[in-house]
């Protein structure tokens, strides 16, 4: 396979990575404990397989796969270290090596495969019992929590020219939860002056998930020296407060518009985004990502709460009641057919009583 421009940058960095991967074993080799060390790990090795994914290197991306997998375990506390695993992440970067110089090497040569095998395995033994660290971060503590996210990811205009493709990062996104994504056009220019190199689109990305800022910070690990990232909590569904932000709020939080620009336009008695688009103050897509965001705010709340009513029933204590009655009643009757299967020695009628007497009891 030929290799080209982008392609032996990505081969330059990825060697750098491996070398700071390879320091970063070593350390954890006698501090096992250190979640500093390990999240340095999973991030360069999720570097290395997004990027390899990128730029054509789908055998290194194959193989990181899964190692990329465990340590995210170990960083949630569902598995621990070993010194197999150390062993085997070590040997993974001398393959990875090897791949980078040989393109032709597979995902699925002996080498690789008993890297593959052994990380498979980690990832299906019985989650650890670990106890974990007490944290000042809520989400590292508290990982099944949902909440919303508002994510703006706007990244710059040679993003396409550096190999990075942003809708493989925001398909990314999409498999984490609940995601809708507004992008924001008005910069594209008129198609005689494009280029077609340039990216002149960014995006805002409405995210319901368990996953936690460091997850999606992740998704991004590869682009954020170069873009704008901009991630909130905009809802952690922890109330059962009905209010819900103004759109004017909204598009303050974001940076849409100055609380100056606002407070000019309040006497004037059109509708507050009419008004905005009208005035230049704020672009249409602005608007319809922050009523989006509201839709997608009241459409999570109703899906937790129906969720929520679904798991419990109310039952009107006079029906408990009967259905007590009813229930002593059934015994009685069971306890009926049981003697009357005995006395006339009815094997079939012995059976039925039997099978009764299950489901009462």
């Amino acid at each position: 396979m030929a290799v080209d421009v982008h392609q032996e940058v990505f081969i330059q960095e990825a060697q750098e990575l491996l070398e700071e991967l390879e320091e970063s074993l070593l350390e954890l080799e006698s501090d096992t404990e250190n979640a500093d060390i390990v999240a340095r790990i999973f991030r360069a090795m999720h570097t290395i397989k997004g990027s390899g994914a990128m730029f054509g290197f789908e055998n290194i991306a194959h193989l990181v796969h899964d190692i990329e997998t465990a340590y995210d375990m170990v960083r949630n506390g569902e598995l621990k270290i070993s010194k197999d695993m150390l062993e085997y992440s070590l040997k993974s970067c001398d393959v990875i090596k090897e791949m980078l110089q040989d393109s032709e090497i597979k995902a699925e040569s002996p080498e690789a495969l008993e890297i593959l095998n052994f990380f498979r395995a980690c990832q299906n033994k019985p989650k650890e019992n670990i106890q974990e660290k007490t944290v000042n971060n809520i989400e590292e503590t508290d990982k099944k929590t949902e909440r919303a996210y508002r994510i703006r990811f706007k990244p710059e205009e040679t993003i396409l020219m550096q190999g990075t493709n942003p809708a493989h990062l925001l398909e990314e996104l999409e498999e984490m939860g609940d995601c809708k994504i507004i992008a924001h056009t008005s910069a594209v220019p008129p198609l005689a002056e494009m280029n077609p190199e340039k990216c002149y689109t960014f995006w805002d990305i409405l995210l319901t998930t368990t996953k936690t800022e460091n997850d999606i910070r992740d998704v991004f690990i590869f682009v954020e020296d170069d873009s704008e990232i901009k991630i909130s909590v905009i809802d952690d569904f922890s109330t059962e407060d009905e209010q819900y932000k103004k759109l004017c709020e909204i598009l303050l939080e974001k940076g849409d518009i100055t609380a100056d620009a606002l407070q000019a336009l309040m006497n004037e008695k059109k509708m507050l985004g009419e008004m905005l688009v009208e005035k230049g103050l704020v672009k249409p897509e602005a608007i319809a990502s922050a009523l989006e965001e509201q839709k997608h705010i009241k459409e999570m709340r109703t899906k937790k709460a129906a969720v929520e009513s679904s798991a419990s029933i109310r039952v009107p204590s006079e029906k408990l009641d009967s259905m007590v009655d009813l229930v002593g009643e059934l015994v009685t009757v069971q306890a009926r057919l049981n003697q009357t299967a005995v006395e006339d020695l009815n094997p079939e009628l012995m059976k039925i009583a039997e099978e009764v007497e299950r489901l009462v009891w």
